[in-house]
């Protein structure tokens, strides 16, 4: 059974290229582990941590895509991000 779409909206950890972390929400699921218990890969979005980054609907957000599971770190060179359970 394929249950993507739970993930939709979850938060989750994301962690950039240089190790910070961002609270972010799962937008898409482009896979799941092998065990079907947790995403692959992910399309994130976020509040950018730069307050210089807004406009008149607030502060703006940031997405990241085809982001891979941190129990797949290593094939993710810096950037991976984590399911919040």
């Amino acid at each position: 059974m394929d249950n993507r779409d739970q993930f939709i909206g979850q938060s989750c950890t994301y962690v950039d290229p240089v190790g910070v972390e961002h609270d972010a929400l799962i937008t898409a699921v482009h896979g799941m582990l092998e065990d079907g218990s947790e995403p692959w890969s992910v399309n994130l979005v976020w509040v950018s941590d730069d307050s210089n980054r807004t406009d008149q609907y607030g502060r703006q957000i940031e997405r990241q895509s085809s982001c891979v599971n941190a129990k797949k770190a290593g094939q993710a060179q810096g950037q991976f991000f984590q399911v919040q359970i």
